[in-house]
């Protein structure tokens, strides 16, 4: 792994809002205990001995186009991405061979299974934080690392591929132990591609069938508040 997260001199923006490039159909779905059932849940902690009531955490869904915060939530891998914001500018479905034609690649610059289509996501990450004083450098910790966000369909999940992306930007100059991540400087934004497997292996003949018209959605943070970017591949 590389010693320090690359980092990205991106394009100097102003203020934000959340939803800013699109009107943005957000949808909350919060599990909640009707007083209906307060019979029947007096009843079962009578027979049980008590009652354990997991967390119930609110899911947000987005379009592509729109300008999420992460905010104060949790993304996966234990990480906080306070003041980044991200929007999905883009999306579409390759055949791998096709895509690695694109790149100028061949097999053998691959070190694990290619898979056999890939999504590309373009996104736009913006940083919103404080600037840097100017003797004071940047760390992972001013970053994001790409596999807190997931790929999330009807009933699985993908990591991006750390090889197609980096192959896919510039800025890492084909070098994978680089492509964990990316640190945007404070007060820019930065836009790249995201590449994640689609692979017949690990899907049954049904789904694999109509894996172009599966719902798909990147998964951003996930809790207090589950935050999803539900795309639309070209």
């Amino acid at each position: 792994m590389a010693e320090k997260m690359t980092v990205a001199a991106g394009e100097a923006v102003e203020s934000l809002e959340p939803g800013k490039k699109s009107n943005r159909k957000r949808i909350l779905t919060i599990a909640l205990v009707f007083i209906c059932a307060g019979l029947w849940l007096w009843r079962y902690i009578s027979l049980n001995g008590g009652l354990v009531i997991n967390d119930l955490y609110e899911s947000a869904y987005y379009e592509q186009g729109d300008i999420v915060e992460f905010g104060d939530n949790l993304s996966s891998g234990k990480k906080y991405y306070s003041g980044y914001m991200i929007s999905v500018d883009s999306s579409k479905i390759y055949n791998s061979a096709d895509y690695m034609e694109m790149l100028g690649k061949t097999e053998e610059d691959f070190d694990i299974l290619i898979p056999d289509k890939v999504i590309e996501i373009t996104v736009t990450l913006y940083n919103e934080n404080k600037a840097k004083a100017e003797d004071e450098s940047y760390t992972d910790a001013d970053g994001i690392y790409f596999s807190s966000l997931e790929l999330v369909g009807t009933d699985w999940y993908e990591y991006y591929n750390r090889e197609f992306t980096a192959y896919a930007n510039e800025i890492y100059e084909d070098d994978v132990y680089q492509s964990y991540g990316i640190i945007v400087e404070a007060q820019s934004s930065y836009t790249m591609k995201l590449i994640y497997n689609l692979d017949k292996r690990e899907r049954t003949d049904a789904v694999w069938a109509k894996i172009e018209e599966e719902e798909m959605y990147l998964e951003i943070t996930i809790r207090p508040v589950d935050q999803f970017i539900k795309l639309s591949p070209e």
